[in-house]
């Protein structure tokens, strides 16, 4: 009889991780391949060709797994590069990974602005200045995040200067980004005679009387 092989509890909390699928560069930057009568292969060498600062010989090498080494001239790879280079369909895929690159960079530099601006905006000054206006642990061991907060390090005569982000700019860029900080405008129309235009006068200039001889 054979023995059961017994597995052991897992413990409580502790789930095992999915395995990670990779990265689907053609679902973010070219999913409409098909439409372009591209084949997979030819889809990422676009991709590739554009990542890559068009370099054709790398892109067909990450594209359809050939080491760089057997890209040689009068190999069949080697040709194949070439009639991709010339490939109008590969052009047209080419530019549309160009376009969307640039967009996707552009995002990404956007959110990176804002989480800057929101460290920026709403810091809290405890966190990395002691009691004696100096760094609460040395500057390479404070998270990022708290890094980006620092203007600048000056030293002085009294010693080093720590220059913290201007919090009002910050705030002030956030704000206007969202729309919420833009000013109230508040304006009173009033239309009145004449007659009642010398009597709010009057009202007005005896008013001003009374708080000179309270003076």
């Amino acid at each position: 009889m054979r023995k059961q092989s017994k597995q052991l509890p897992q413990k409580p909390g502790i789930k095992k991780e999915k395995p990670r699928k990779p990265y689907d560069l053609i679902a973010q930057f070219l999913p409409e391949y098909e439409k372009l009568k591209l084949t997979k292969e030819e889809a990422h060498y676009a991709i590739f060709y554009i990542l890559n600062g068009r370099d054709g010989k790398q892109a067909y090498s990450q594209a359809y797994k050939i080491p760089l080494n057997e890209i040689q001239r009068g190999t069949e790879a080697y040709y194949n590069n070439l009639c991709l280079n010339s490939d109008p369909r590969i052009k047209e895929a080419a530019e549309l990974m160009l376009d969307r690159f640039f967009l996707h960079k552009k995002e990404e530099l956007r959110q990176r602005l804002l989480e800057v601006l929101q460290e920026q905006a709403f810091f809290d000054p405890a966190e990395i200045i002691n009691s004696k206006g100096g760094l609460k642990t040395d500057l390479e061991n404070l998270p990022l995040p708290l890094r980006r907060i620092i203007h600048g390090i000056k030293s002085g005569k009294d010693g080093v200067i720590i220059e913290l982000a201007d919090r009002m700019e910050a705030v002030k860029i956030l704000g206007d980004y969202a729309g919420v900080a833009s000013p109230i405008k508040s304006e009173l129309t009033l239309n009145l005679s004449k007659d009642e235009e010398k009597e709010l006068s009057k009202i007005f200039i005896k008013g001003m009387r009374g708080n000179e001889k309270r003076k």
